[in-house]
């Protein structure tokens, strides 16, 4: 490895350090603010309303957000495989989790780290692997969409909200599936613009990498394990609502949780801060859930699943860094001999 590789390694570690440092800036502020709310609106009963979960059942809460997690690194790991990359699913799996550690950045931006692993472990170009986030945020987008849709029948308000969620997923999965209506789109656009060729020629050949991801049984089943990993968060919503003592059906609790990850997404604040928080608290209040358990409900899903997943990024972060580093330099040494 040359002086010069070292001097952008550095760099790119410096930018993720600088990322790492805003995703702790922002859990600091979600419980910052979930305390001052607890305490505004009650915070005795809040407190006692979180004291009340056992070690089990919280337990529970974060093996069934496991799921989810399984799910999502499946599908990174579907993606890669139908693209040819290579990469081994045990390490791909670690380089997933570790990208955990940037979810609450704006956008989850910082989530990009994962092409960044691949890269720097096993040379795999932006330019070939940035699909894969693409495709990872459309069947996250469907899945919570469907989600959406199957339980809004159980609440009977939000319909029409619902309804433009559908149209907006449905554009854009054609968008996704069909490439060549986004080629035409693009050649269209840049012949109106005559400007920026290497952006349109990079977006020209994300669309050829797209049409290897758009059969059926690839973003089908990408789809499924996004259905089936939110709906174990949806449950694991619910579950709690109904230790705290709250009376609400199973598909009242998903088309809260799943809406709520729509809205979060939508504000590209980091990790949905804000967004997500205030859409949990404002649709129970008006399905008539104690604003104190509303409060803590809200506070506990999120620390089980956000807050508990950048954890794990923290925790997997620095071996995906030793483990990156080291297959780069294997493949070097294997260069030179």
């Amino acid at each position: 490895m040359n002086a010069a590789d070292a001097r952008t390694i550095l760099t790119d570690r410096r930018s993720i350090l600088r990322t790492e440092r805003m995703a702790l800036y922002a859990a600091v502020a979600f419980f910052v603010i979930m305390a001052v709310v607890a305490i505004l609106t009650g915070g005795e009963e809040v407190w006692a309303a979180i004291k009340s979960l056992t070690l089990l059942q919280v337990a529970g809460l974060l093996g069934l957000s496991l799921i989810n997690y399984a799910g999502r690194m499946l599908r990174w790991q579907l993606f890669s495989n139908r693209l040819g990359l290579g990469v081994p699913l045990a390490r791909n799996c670690l380089y997933y989790v570790a990208g955990f550690a940037l979810t609450a950045t704006p956008a989850k931006a910082g989530e990009a780290l994962r092409l960044w692993f691949l890269k720097r472990g096993h040379g795999i170009r932006y330019a070939r692997s940035a699909i894969i986030l693409v495709a990872d945020r459309m069947s996250d987008m469907g899945g919570t969409v469907l989600l959406v849709a199957a339980s809004v029948t159980m609440v009977g308000t939000y319909i029409e909200l619902t309804i433009l969620a559908v149209i907006g997923a449905v554009v854009m999965t054609a968008l996704f599936l069909k490439p060549t209506w986004g080629m035409v789109i693009i050649n269209f656009t840049y012949a109106r613009v005559q400007r920026a060729p290497r952006l349109f020629g990079q977006l020209r050949h994300m669309l050829r990498q797209a049409a290897k991801l758009a059969d059926i049984p690839t973003y089908g089943g990408a789809l499924l394990l996004a259905v089936v990993g939110w709906f174990a968060e949806g449950f694991a919503f619910f579950w709690l609502l109904d230790i705290l003592g709250a009376d609400i059906s199973l598909g009242a609790a998903v088309f809260i949780f799943s809406f709520s990850m729509i809205v979060g997404a939508l504000a590209m604040l980091p990790g949905g801060l804000g967004g997500t928080e205030a859409t949990m608290i404002g649709l129970l209040t008006a399905m008539g859930v104690e604003l104190e358990i509303t409060i803590a409900a809200t506070a506990v899903i999120r620390g089980t699943t956000l807050w508990f997943a950048v954890l794990l990024g923290f925790i997997a972060m620095p071996v995906a860094m030793r483990m990156a580093g080291d297959t780069v330099e294997d493949t070097n040494a294997k260069d030179t001999e």
